[in-house]
């Protein structure tokens, strides 16, 4: 599974997750960089791992990256990029990368912050996302979506089970078992992921299309912390097709091409 999704801030660009064979490739395009080396941090949305990068690239364990934020030789964040995280969601991400490099500071010696010699606790919400192998806190409020979607994350990603699909994860392994029919036979074809179109319309989004169809494409994007589905087809119509959502404007992609470009809140 190959997805793209941009990366804004002092330094500007894109990042490209190539997930297969139990590896996540990350390689990162970026416009400019006069900051030197940067440092590079992802998560899942539960917690957060630290990217070696070696010619703009790098290998993780097999995860799903919903974000990623770069530091400068200084420790501060300088750029992220979003695939599918609200601001709240964004705000915790950042606190617990500030809070691993504020740790590792520590241990090279320098100065401890807290005089006392005791930890400062992060803001509410913080423990979501942890260093990498840190359970997540089953004291955090988490939403009923999104408790969903980190149970399955956890099932797919790091060999866990999710707690509230429990049932239905166990009748598909019992079916792959028994070599009844293979889950890879009865999934349809999945779409193509592509590079954002509209980095400077939609730059938290990302984007994909159906195998054939090189007229219509589809985006998931994160507006103001808000999750919008968006709808693009290409077209130097007058009038924009019907039925692909609301907000229809008109617009030019990267390539040069116009699109007529709908969107409906998730």
């Amino acid at each position: 599974m190959v997805y793209f999704f941009s990366i804004t801030g002092r330094v500007s660009g894109s990042a490209r997750i190539n997930v297969r064979r139990g590896r996540t490739e990350v390689c990162l395009k970026l416009r400019r960089n006069g900051l030197g080396e940067l440092g590079c941090f992802l998560t899942d949305g539960n917690h957060i791992e630290k990217l070696t990068l070696k010619n703009g690239c790098g290998n993780i364990g097999e995860t799903e990256v919903s974000a990623l934020a770069l530091t400068d030789d200084s420790g501060s964040i300088v750029s992220v990029g979003n695939r599918n995280l609200t601001a709240k969601e964004m705000e915790d991400f950042r606190t617990g990368v500030r809070l691993m490099l504020g740790e590792k500071k520590r241990t090279g010696g320098e100065e401890a912050l807290n005089k006392q010699g005791q930890k400062a606790k992060p803001k509410s919400g913080a423990e979501k996302m942890l260093p990498s192998g840190s359970p997540i806190s089953s004291d955090t409020p988490r939403s009923s979506a999104a408790a969903d979607i980190l149970d399955m994350a956890n099932y797919l990603f790091r060999g866990g089970e999710p707690k509230r699909n429990k049932d239905t994860a166990q009748e598909v392994r019992q079916q792959n078992t028994e070599g009844k029919v293979s889950a890879r036979d009865t999934m349809p074809e999945e779409p193509e992921a592509i590079e954002n179109p509209f980095p400077q319309f939609f730059p938290n989004s990302y984007w994909q299309r159906k195998a054939g169809d090189e007229k219509r494409i589809t985006g998931t994007a994160n507006i103001r912390g808000v999750k919008y589905s968006v709808i693009a087809v290409r077209s130097n119509s007058k009038y924009p097709p019907h039925g692909i959502g609301h907000s229809v404007r008109k617009l030019r992609s990267n390539d040069g091409r116009l699109y007529w470009v709908g969107m409906t809140k998730i």
